[in-house]
């Protein structure tokens, strides 16, 4: 039988019904109970006679909750966000609650098993922390609105659920790293090591930086030679011959102590002259090197070529800046000095004949004509003037011949010398 509404709205009220229960021979029904009410619900009630004349009058509302009972729903929308350490966990309650709902979290991994209970009112998230990069967890989330001990067994569950962490840089360096000579080859070595026990992540390529001097020389990746599950072999090329290097990977700190690229023997240290020869200055040279002679007062630097039977070579770094000294002229050996001295000897002796044989004309000259005085004493002044002239002259011819003679002896001695 309809009941009229009061006080509550219509969105407050989910269902209505009516029941009738039969009176017969003036029996008192005192009771009724109903059936497939749903859990952790709030009920009203009233009642009211009826005769065959109609319905009377009911009575007040009586409110009623029914007690809790073992969820019907897991709860829902569960959603992970992960980071390559850790995970947050959201999720909503069920669709309809069977009483104080509590959850029940679980994450199981490599080596851990980790639970924590959320009670009813708290907030349905959860974040962990310290998880392994790019590692596998599943998550189970139970509701429950019991005894904690009976939630596995009395609880409505969602998962498990898969999820992977995400990558990072590796949290080790490669291990066992092995540098070896590759025979006959002065610019490449070999390299052998054994991954990262702890990658965290799918390694795609291994970069090694390559140190001379602590100085980086070069940025390489690794192209890998030989692979199996526990070592990789991989060649590294375009090295310097007679250099030691030091090596480290550029992600995870693979480190090797210095390394020679060749072996050499023990030998004798030797002494090279640099321009000691006039190679370069010989007619129809073929040489494609040749040594000397280097230019005076002229700036150098050096560098050497080591070349083996294979054709192979490697060049050493630069010298530093080396100078020539500058030609010098005046510093003459003894037989140079004597040569010297004998040229200006011969030379001087012709110029006094020459000097001597001017003044005598010039006194003939005048004792053959009319004296005069005044003449005499122009011719005098001349004569001294001539003779000053003279003996200027010869210092400075005497100069200039020494310096001739020095370019004169150093280019007989250089011709003797390239003969």
């Amino acid at each position: 039988m309809d009941a009229p509404e009061d006080e509550l709205t219509s969105d407050c009220v989910d269902s209505s019904a009516s029941v009738s229960v039969n009176a017969s021979n003036g029996t008192n029904v005192n009771s009724i109970t109903l059936q497939s009410l749903a859990k952790y619900r709030y009920y009203r009630f009233k009642v009211a006679a009826v005769t065959s004349a109609g319905v009377g009058e009911y009575t007040h509302w009586n409110y009623a909750r029914t007690l809790a009972g073992n969820p019907d729903a897991p709860p829902r929308d569960m959603n992970v966000t992960l980071t390559s350490t850790g995970l947050r966990i959201v999720w909503d309650a069920p669709d309809i609650l069977s009483g104080p709902t509590s959850y029940l979290v679980q994450v199981n991994g490599p080596d851990m098993n980790i639970t924590i209970v959320r009670a009813p009112g708290e907030m349905t998230n959860f974040i962990l922390t310290n998880l392994t990069a790019y590692t596998r967890y599943f998550v189970t989330i139970i509701a429950f609105t019991g005894p904690v001990e009976q939630a596995a067994s009395d609880g409505k569950a969602i998962g498990p659920f898969e999820f992977q962490t995400l990558e990072e840089k590796p949290k080790d360096p490669p291990k066992n790293v092995i540098v070896t000579v590759i025979p006959e080859e002065v610019n490449c070595v070999r390299v052998t090591f054994t991954p990262p026990e702890e990658p965290n992540g799918n390694i795609t390529a291994y970069f090694v930086y390559i140190y001379e001097k602590s100085q980086l020389v070069k940025n390489v990746r690794l192209d890998f030679t030989q692979r199996d599950q526990n070592n990789i072999t991989a060649v590294i090329e375009g090295l310097k011959g007679g250099r030691t290097y030091s090596l480290q990977d550029g992600t995870s700190g693979m480190a090797a102590r210095g390394w020679p690229l060749v072996r050499r023997n023990a030998t004798m240290a030797e002494t090279y002259v640099i321009g000691e020869s006039n190679d370069c200055m010989r007619e129809n040279n073929t040489d494609m090197y040749c040594n000397g002679p280097l230019k005076p007062n002229t700036v150098y630097v050096f560098k050497f070529k080591a070349t083996n039977i294979n054709g192979q070579s490697t060049d050493s770094e630069y010298s530093e800046h080396v100078k020539t000294a500058a030609a010098v002229y005046g510093l003459l050996t003894k037989v140079d000095q004597i040569i010297l001295g004998v040229v200006l000897s011969v030379f001087l002796a012709g110029l006094l004949i020459i000097i001597c044989c001017s003044i005598k004309f010039h006194q003939r000259k005048m004792e053959g004509g009319t004296y005069s005085p005044r003449k005499a004493e122009m011719t005098e002044t001349k004569s001294k003037l001539d003779q000053l002239v003279a003996v200027a002259d010869l210092e400075l011819k005497q100069e200039n011949l020494n310096r001739l003679v020095c370019v004169f002896i150093f280019d007989v001695k250089a011709s003797i010398r390239r003969t």
